[in-house]
């Protein structure tokens, strides 16, 4: 599945921070938005998890 600019952002972010709400906002969701789906976001990482990991990966190479 391909990821949207917004989540592949969220992505990049949450591996950065480690923080659903901060990265959701940077990525360009309303802070409403995020605080109410932060959890759920997180949790549905399941597009992301590939791009997650193999990001995460690479960095330490």
């Amino acid at each position: 599945m391909k990821l949207t600019p917004k989540q592949k952002k969220f992505a990049d972010e949450y591996i950065k921070t480690g923080n659903a709400t901060r990265s959701a906002i940077e990525a360009g969701y309303s802070e409403a938005y995020a605080k109410a789906r932060s959890a759920e976001m997180s949790v549905n990482v399941g597009k992301c998890r590939y791009k997650i990991v193999h990001r995460t990966a690479h960095e330490t190479d």
